[in-house]
């Protein structure tokens, strides 16, 4: 229970920590990320199995993250295609953009549905 309790204060002084980092300092966002990847692989490596306890917090930023990309996607495509103002040009330029989006996506399909079907990964 000691170490349960200790563990949950590491991290929340870790999140803090990094939080101090961006509001008060001048680092660059990537240095952030590396050192937070950094401190959680120390953390992960100290406290062990213990550490499976925050993994929902992980989880959580996740699914935030997929919440938010296929929005951000559209909103950018819909800003750029208003912004071209002159329908003429939005005609190639637009076609072109839409045709690069689709064949990324097929893409990432294929590989997602090859990946998947090699690897058979377990959804826990």
């Amino acid at each position: 229970m000691g170490l349960t309790i200790f563990y949950w204060i590491v991290l929340l002084s870790t999140f803090v920590g990094i939080y101090y980092l961006g509001a008060k300092t001048d680092l660059k966002l990537w240095a952030r990320v590396i050192i937070a990847l950094v401190a959680g692989a120390i953390l992960g490596f100290i406290f062990g199995d213990l550490a499976a306890s925050s993994k929902w917090i992980g989880d959580l930023f996740v699914r935030f993250i997929r919440m938010l990309v296929v929005p951000l996607i559209f909103t950018s495509l819909v800003a750029g295609v208003v912004s071209m103002g002159d329908p003429k040009r939005l005609g190639s330029i637009g076609v072109k953009t839409i045709a690069l989006y689709m064949l990324t996506t097929l893409f990432a399909i294929i590989i997602g549905l090859v990946l998947g079907t090699l690897f058979k990964p377990v959804w826990v």
